[in-house]
């Protein structure tokens, strides 16, 4: 340790685990405002389906995987598939 630093106490000296807040409803809206309209490049987007391609190539990687839909679920399902054959 630097000899200015010594007898200063850390930034990080006695917390434990995250302090981390939950972001409020104004910083939402604010950091929603500042993406609207924004789009991603073609690169970009080609880069983030063949990462997502790479992750889910293995079935233990997707999100579902060893998990099943609640009875609830399925109706909600269900429903929402014959509101949208009506149209």
């Amino acid at each position: 340790m630097s000899e200015s630093k010594k007898g200063k106490t850390p930034w990080n000296k006695g917390l434990k685990g995250t302090t981390h807040k939950p972001p409020t409803e104004e910083t939402k809206r604010k950091i929603s405002e500042a993406h609207k309209g924004k789009t991603f490049s073609e690169e970009s987007k080609k880069k983030m389906s063949e990462s997502a391609q790479k992750r889910l190539q293995n079935k233990e990687n997707h999100p579902m995987y060893g998990k099943k839909h609640t009875e609830e679920s399925k109706e909600k399902n269900r429903q929402s598939q014959l509101r949208r054959n009506r149209k």
